[in-house]
């Protein structure tokens, strides 16, 4: 775990929202813990035949994630993850005494989130919990004159990510030859949900003077790895005092946007981006799809000389061709919710004097609002891709 003091992190002693004093008796915290279980199991199946599993599950919790100078605790987010564990089984045979035989799975899964703290929602924070969020009567404060934010977190947020992996081997060995195929499969989900609380990410002063209002839509997007395929081949070959390593391998990447949408909010009454008729993401017709259908093949060569044939001597040369990993940042940034007008930054007067943009109910009070080069757009199933 850790608990640390954050250099000029104070709680806030004075009640108003917009003025902030250092409370210098009550400092800031960083506190946090770390759960981990972990276990391993090996055992001989067969005489030829081995199996291992290995599973690792944590769960973390940062109760004030952020904390800084211009993040004071009450401000601080509340980092959890309720799921967070990586499964790991291999089987290996030894066939003979040339042949191995080798399979495998693994799996990934996480739930990252960020919270508001309890003070906001009025629920602990365990779980993001989009009704306290909705209900929220407590905003995000910024102060332009210098830069402290105050009453919540301004990047409240929850993630999921799963991962999973197949992979089959053989290998084959004799005098002169070390040979070795197999193939991968890698496919996955990934999802974020963010929601604010008034729908609005920082009501902003400068120096008590109310200056901006930045509005926000939820929203839920979703994204995966529908295949990362690899299949490959390698051999070592000896011929005297030359040794050749040889290889290729097959790469095949599919990447799509899932099923996603903007959430009903006080800035939009919501919609969902469904699967494109032809299968292919399509952010201007809104609709998700495929995005990536990439094919590569990869050579590899590698020659080794022992000049005297003692093997102190050698001159080495190697050629390859690798591709980048993929994961599914290329479909996030054209899923059809990131094609959107997702924020509108407007000027504001407080013209009924109460401190906020909102009235006693909750809701926001457009009239105080002015328009932006956004607000055309903003809230509404207009793409900004074409």
């Amino acid at each position: 775990g850790v608990y640390k003091y954050v250099a000029d992190a104070y709680f806030d002693s004075n009640p108003s929202p917009f003025v902030f004093a250092a409370d210098t008796s009550r400092p800031g915290i960083d506190d946090g813990y770390i759960f981990s279980n972990v276990g391993r199991i090996a055992a001989q199946a067969t005489s030829k035949d081995k199996i291992s599993v290995y599973f690792d599950k944590q769960q973390k919790y940062r109760n004030h994630w952020g904390i800084s100078a211009t993040v004071p605790p009450e401000a601080a987010g509340v980092q959890v993850t309720p799921s967070n564990y990586v499964g790991v089984g291999k089987w290996t045979r030894t066939q003979s005494s040339r042949l191995l035989l080798e399979g495998g799975v693994g799996i990934y899964n996480q739930n990252y989130t960020e919270l508001y703290q309890e003070s906001v929602t009025g629920v602990a924070p365990t779980a993001f919990d989009l009704d306290a969020i909705r209900n929220a009567r407590v905003y995000t404060v910024l102060d332009q004159s210098n830069g402290r934010i105050a009453n919540a977190w301004n990047a409240p947020q929850t993630s999921f990510s799963t991962l999973r992996t197949f992979m089959a081997a053989a290998s084959y060995v004799t005098g002169s030859h070390s040979f070795r195929v197999g193939a991968s499969l890698t496919n996955g989900d990934w999802r974020r949900i963010r929601a604010f609380a008034g729908d609005t990410s920082a009501v902003t002063y400068n120096a008590g003077v109310p200056v901006q209002v930045v509005l926000q839509l939820p929203w839920d997007r979703r994204n995966g790895i529908k295949a990362d395929t690899g299949i490959f081949a390698q051999d070592r070959w000896q011929l005297g005092r030359v040794t050749l390593n040889l290889g290729v391998r097959y790469d095949w990447f599919i990447g799509e946007t899932q099923k996603s949408e903007v959430l009903a909010s006080r800035n939009s009454s919501g919609f969902v981006f469904d699967e494109c008729a032809d299968g292919l993401n399509n952010p201007a017709a809104g609709c998700v799809g495929r995005v990536q259908n990439w094919k590569d093949i990869s050579p590899r060569i590698g020659i080794s000389w022992d000049v005297f044939g003692n093997g102190r001597t050698a001159i080495k040369a190697s050629a390859a061709r690798y591709v980048n990993g993929q994961t599914i940042a290329v479909a996030d940034d054209i899923n059809p919710v990131s094609a959107l007008s997702l924020s509108d930054t407007r000027p504001w007067r407080d013209a009924d004097g109460n401190g906020l943009p909102y009235d006693a109910q909750g809701n926001l009070q457009f009239n105080e609002l002015s328009n932006s080069t956004a607000t055309p757009t903003f809230g509404r199933r207009v793409s900004t891709t074409r």
